[in-house]
C-alpha cells in the first residue's frame, strides 16, 4: 500500500516480508545500484509502518493474527530499520489510527474489511485498540489462538478478545 503496509494489515505478515527482503536487497545492491535505491525507498516506508505499529514498550501490536513476534526477529528488524523509533507523529496508517502522547502510544483499528483472499488475517477488531505507556502494556489484544486448540482457537477472533465493543453477539466473529 501507499503506507508501506501489506494489504492484510497484519504485523506478522509485515515482519515476514521485511525479513525476506533483506537478502534480496543485498543481492540487488550488487547487480543494480540504481534498482537498490528504489528498493530502499520502498523498504523505508515499510520500516516506518512497522514503527507505527510498534507500541512504546517495543512490542508489535497484536492486531490481525500478529501474535508474539520472536525476540530475534524483532532485533533483526530494529537493526535494519532506518527509523529506529516507535514514536514520530499521530497519524492514520493503513487502517490504523496512531495517537501519541509524550511517553504513551495508542493504536486503534479503524480500517475497512479487506477484499476476499486477504481477510483470512482479520479478526473482529474494528474499533479495537492497544495502549502502552513507557515500558508497560496497559490494554492489548490477545492475538491469535494456538492452533493446538482446534476450533476453540476461533474464540480468539471474537471482539471480547480484542479490546473491542461487542454488540448483538452472533456466535461468530463479526467482520
Amino acid at each position: 500500500s501507499d503506507f508501506g503496509m501489506p494489504r492484510s494489515r497484519s504485523g506478522a505478515v509485515h515482519c515476514d516480508v521485511l525479513l525476506n527482503l533483506v537478502s534480496l536487497r543485498q543481492g540487488l545492491a550488487t547487480f543494480s545500484p540504481e534498482g537498490a535505491k528504489k528498493f530502499m525507498a520502498i523498504t523505508r516506508k515499510m520500516y516506518a509502518a512497522l514503527g507505527g505499529l510498534t507500541l512504546s514498550n517495543g512490542d508489535l501490536a497484536y492486531f490481525n493474527t500478529t501474535g508474539q513476534i520472536s525476540h530475534e526477529d524483532s532485533l533483526a528488524l530494529a537493526a535494519r530499520s532506518a527509523t529506529k523509533t516507535v514514536f514520530g507523529e499521530s497519524r492514520m496508517l493503513a487502517g490504523f489510527g496512531v495517537l501519541l502522547g509524550e511517553e504513551s502510544k495508542l493504536i486503534a483499528d479503524s480500517g475497512h474489511k479487506p477484499e476476499p483472499g486477504i481477510d483470512e488475517f482479520m479478526m473482529a477488531g474494528a474499533g479495537s485498540f492497544e495502549f502502552s505507556h513507557r515500558n508497560d502494556l496497559i490494554v492489548g489484544n490477545c492475538g491469535p489462538g494456538n492452533a493446538d486448540m482446534g476450533e476453540d482457537a476461533l474464540l480468539f477472533s471474537l471482539p471480547a478478545a480484542h479490546s473491542a465493543l461487542e454488540l448483538d453477539y452472533q456466535a461468530e466473529a463479526p467482520f
